[in-house]
């Protein structure tokens, strides 16, 4: 009998190791606690690079039970951060040094600036990146197409790429790319159609794809990115349960990533 594992090594392609930069998977968290993470990681630890708790949940979890969740994922080889509206609370209260206080003391390796909500200056936005990457953390950014203060503002390409550019001027690793959904009524345009692919190709020129990541928020979205830009797009927002099913069309394991290998053209059904 033939040994199973020969048999997927020919047909399942390699992939850098982590720790990894370019064809990074970002998955965001909401409030699973340890025997759900377990589960999550027991199959899908080697394809995940970052972790975010987003939404306030790493705020309502016991500091013991958020440490435990933290080193789970630390020892999986998996970066975890928290969201950025909770450091834009903290500018809110005056209270920026013991938002890094908690972020380190709580096992986060990572953390995320954005402005979604309160008002920052480039120079204020620079600064917090700095007391993060001082502080040894590794700081990534957000750059919104639409931001929410206090009324829609829709922000044009050109100045989204040099807030990134400025970004890693202060020391930022990588800038997320945030493409508001249509259905929410903040943007004229598609989530991943032609026309944001047209500024993706855009910034990518401007500041390069390991630089980048995009956000992805459903499986179609995730086929989409990859379709254009290949296996090695950096994606985020990943919800946890789509890990797999990406990493499989990134190594274009699924019928659609197949159907195209084959016969060199995107497979649109």
């Amino acid at each position: 009998m033939s040994d199973p594992n020969s048999f997927a090594s020919l047909l399942v392609s390699p992939r850098a190791d982590k720790p990894r930069i370019a064809g990074s998977t970002w998955i965001t968290l909401f409030g699973e606690g340890p025997r759900q993470l377990e589960a999550l990681l027991e199959t899908s630890s080697e394809f995940i690079d970052r972790a975010k708790l987003a939404y306030g949940s790493a705020l309502l979890a016991k500091p013991a039970l958020l440490k435990t969740i933290t080193g789970m994922l630390r020892e999986r080889g998996i970066e975890p951060y928290p969201g950025g509206t909770i450091l834009e609370m903290a500018i809110r209260l005056g209270q920026v040094p013991a938002f890094y206080d908690w972020a380190q003391e709580m096992g986060f390796t990572g953390i995320e600036i954005c402005d979604g909500v309160v008002e920052m200056t480039r120079e204020e936005r620079s600064g917090y990146i700095r007391m993060g990457v001082e502080r040894g953390l590794n700081v990534t950014t957000v750059v919104q197409e639409a931001i929410r203060k206090p009324v829609i503002e829709i922000v044009p390409l050109n100045d989204r790429i040099a807030r990134a550019k400025a970004d890693f001027e202060a020391g930022a690793t990588q800038a997320h790319f945030i493409y508001q959904a249509m259905a929410r009524g903040e943007t004229p345009a598609d989530v991943v159609g032609p026309i944001k692919f047209e500024q993706v190709k855009r910034v990518i020129a401007e500041i390069g794809s390991e630089r980048m990541v995009c956000e992805a928020l459903s499986a179609d979205d995730q086929l989409k990115y990859l379709r254009v830009f290949g296996p090695d797009i950096s994606l985020g927002h990943i919800d946890p349960r789509t890990v797999v099913q990406l990493e499989a069309q990134r190594r274009r394991l699924g019928y659609e990533t197949f159907w195209s290998a084959v016969w060199g053209r995107p497979h649109w059904s």
